[in-house]
C-alpha cells in the first residue's frame, strides 16, 4: 500500500477515495452511537436534489441514527475500474451489514480482484461473516459474478495481472475490523484472524477504552487509532494511544494515529512524544 497524498494525510486519512457501496447500517456496538455516516446520511435525505434525497431516504430515523434498512449501489460498482490512477479506496460503509446480500458482496470482491493496480481496505464491525464468505466464494466466481452485473465493461477495464488468482487471499485487499474498546476486540479480531487476508487491520476508532492487543499483534499488519470527533464526542486519554503505539512498536506492526483531542479541541494527526505515526502497511505480508 503506498502513502496517500501528503494534503489527505495531514487531514488523518489513510485512504485516497471512498467507494460509497453500501447507504445505510444500523447501530451494532458503542463505537456507533455518534456515527459521523449516519448524521452525513440524515443530512443528504432532506436534500432538495432529487437524485441525493432518493439514494437517502429512508436510512435514518427521526433522531438520526441508522434505521436498519440499506441499499447496495450497483451503480457505482464499476467506479474502480474506469479510475487509472491508482489510488487506496475505503469502502463504505459496511459491505458485511447483514443487509448486502452475498452477491452484492461477491460482485464487489469481483471488481477489486480485477482492479490490480489499486488498494481496496474493507472495514467492517461484522467480521463473523467474513468466515462463511470466503468458504463460499473463490475470487474467480465473485469476478465471474461482477462481469454478470457489469457485462462488457468489466472484462475491458479488469486487469488481466488478477485473471489468475485463484484463491484467497487477493494481494490488494486490506481487511479491517473495528475495535473501539476491549470487548470489540475480543468479540470481532478473532474472526478477522481466521479470515484470509494479506493484511489484516485493526481501526481502533473512536478509541472508548484502553486496548490491550497482545493476543494477535503477530497476526496484524496495521492498526489505525482515533478519538471521537464532533459536539457529542466522548473523551479518549492520550495513554491509551501511547499504549497502542508501544505494543505496535514493539511488535513491528505499522501504527497510524489519525486524531486525538489535545486542550478541548480535537488535532489531525498529533504528535505523540515529538513524532508524528503515519505508518501505513508496506504490502502484503503478515499472514
Amino acid at each position: 500500500m503506498r502513502e496517500t497524498g501528503g494534503e489527505r494525510l495531514s487531514a488523518g486519512m489513510w485512504w485516497d477515495r471512498a467507494w460509497s457501496l453500501v447507504e445505510g447500517c444500523a447501530h451494532v456496538s458503542a463505537g456507533c452511537a455518534n456515527c459521523w455516516a449516519a448524521s452525513a446520511t440524515h443530512v443528504r435525505r432532506r436534500q432538495a436534489n432529487d437524485l441525493i434525497r432518493e439514494r437517502y431516504d429512508g436510512l435514518t430515523d427521526d433522531g438520526g441514527r441508522f434505521s436498519g434498512q440499506c441499499r447496495f449501489m450497483e451503480r457505482d460498482l464499476m467506479n474502480p475500474l474506469t479510475t487509472r490512477k491508482p489510488l487506496v479506496w475505503a469502502v463504505w460503509n459496511d459491505l458485511f451489514f447483514e443487509g448486502v446480500a452475498d452477491a452484492d458482496i461477491a460482485a464487489a470482491f469481483g471488481v477489486m480482484s480485477a482492479a490490480a493496480r489499486h488498494t481496496f481496505i474493507v472495514c467492517t464491525k461484522r467480521p463473523e461473516r467474513l468466515a462463511r464468505f470466503f468458504a463460499e466464494f473463490s475470487p474467480p466466481l465473485c469476478r465471474a459474478m461482477a462481469g454478470d452485473r457489469l457485462g462488457a465493461r468489466f472484462s475491458l477495464a479488469a486487469d488481466s495481472l488478477f485473471d489468475s488468482v485463484p484463491r484467497w487471499p487477493v494481494p490488494n485487499v486490506i481487511l479491517m475490523t473495528s475495535a473501539e474498546n476491549q470487548a470489540a476486540a475480543e468479540g470481532r479480531i478473532p474472526f478477522l484472524i481466521d479470515a484470509p487476508a494479506h493484511v489484516r487491520a485493526i481501526s481502533a476508532e473512536p478509541l472508548l477504552g484502553p486496548l490491550d492487543l497482545s493476543p494477535w499483534l503477530d497476526r496484524l499488519g496495521w492498526v489505525v487509532a482515533g478519538c471521537e470527533s464532533g459536539a457529542n464526542r466522548r473523551f479518549a486519554r492520550r495513554e491509551w494511544f501511547e499504549s497502542l503505539r508501544d505494543q505496535c512498536a514493539a511488535a513491528s506492526v505499522p501504527f497510524f494515529l489519525k486524531q486525538m483531542e489535545a486542550n478541548m479541541r480535537v488535532a489531525k494527526m498529533p504528535m505523540l512524544k515529538g513524532r508524528y505515526h503515519a505508518q501505513m502497511p508496506g504490502g502484503p505480508g503478515r499472514g
